[in-house]
């Protein structure tokens, strides 16, 4: 009956979890945390057995007088940290290749701890794959930006950046839609308004259908809008300068802004006078009036030409 007993068998368990699961879970821990910038903040696992060589972890504050929660104590960007931190810490532990999902992993964190959770979510890319969603095209550039950066290391794995964009129609969510306004280039973009939607307009005036032109004019107003504030971007300030990179790019880029005219400010500001409402909230009771199909159309080839004839221009 003593040799046919499991004690000793539960206590081999339990000596090994405390030597290599509890150990390596609490280096790893530590490692993720410091590669989030999180090395100050005062947290460290605590395991518990809970028999047969099975153990669990939480966590502590370090060095704290009384038994608050870490939760009540840090902030909530610090407790994301930590708690991304925790996830990362048990799910590389156990050599699983599956792939990543976050849902809007820089929630709540500030630009430091923005940019170190963007760098890891890029190291973890080199491996496996990885799947953010998120509304925040301030992390999508982040991302995109820290991608361009691997690629310049030719011994680091290439890594494919995507995106793709989701939207609801009526209660069915999750539906893939083509590439936005917003991430084109402005050229392919105001052609695309020019050769499509501008074409679907005129149809939609010619067949009287007055219900899905207004509804589609405002559309493409506001897609018009976009594209004068990314031709402001990436034509005449030749990319030195994108809303939500952080960097601000000179290297060979900056000497183009000489070619920068009067008129050239003037069209665009007048552009952006007249479309820019499209792009804002609108009061319910006094709505902005879309123009006229003919001064639309004038104003996107306008745009187009301008393009073409500025990008001739620069040296």
């Amino acid at each position: 009956i003593r040799l046919a007993a499991t004690n000793t068998l539960t206590i081999k368990n339990n000596e090994l979890a405390k030597s290599e699961v509890e150990a390596g879970y609490q280096t790893r821990f530590a490692a993720e945390l410091r590669l989030l910038g999180g090395s100050r903040l005062p947290v460290a696992p605590q395991s518990k057995t809970v028999g047969k060589g099975r153990t669990t972890f939480g966590l502590t504050l370090v060095g704290a007088k009384g038994t608050r929660p870490p939760e009540q104590i840090l902030s909530e960007g610090e407790t994301r940290i930590v708690a991304l931190a925790a996830f990362l810490a048990d799910i590389t532990g156990s050599n699983q290749v599956a792939p990543f999902i976050f849902d809007d992993p820089i929630s709540s964190l500030d630009q430091d701890f923005e940019e170190r959770v963007v760098a890891r979510l890029v190291d973890l890319a080199q491996t496996r794959q990885v799947i953010i969603f998120t509304h925040r095209l301030s992390l999508v550039t982040l991302l995109e930006s820290a991608v361009k950066k691997v690629k310049e290391h030719p011994d680091i794995p290439d890594i494919t950046f995507d995106v793709q964009t989701l939207r609801r129609l009526d209660k069915t969510s999750g539906i893939v839609t083509g590439q936005s306004a917003r991430d084109s280039k402005p050229k392919p973009a105001i052609n695309k308004l020019l050769n499509e939607s501008l074409a679907r307009l005129k149809r939609h005036q010619a067949e009287g259908d007055a219900e899905s032109y207004d509804l589609m004019v405002k559309s493409v107003c506001s897609d018009f809008r976009i594209i004068v504030e990314r031709t402001v971007e990436v034509v005449m300030l030749n990319s030195v300068v994108l809303r939500f990179r952080r960097e601000v790019m000179t290297k060979g880029l900056l000497r183009q802004l000489s070619n920068i005219t009067q008129e050239d400010c003037d069209l665009i500001d007048d552009l952006m006078t007249r479309y820019s409402v499209y792009e804002h909230s609108q009061a319910d009771d006094l709505p902005a009036v879309p123009p006229e199909l003919a001064q639309l159309e004038t104003d996107m080839r306008s745009l187009a030409d301008w393009i073409e004839a500025y990008s001739k221009r620069v040296t």
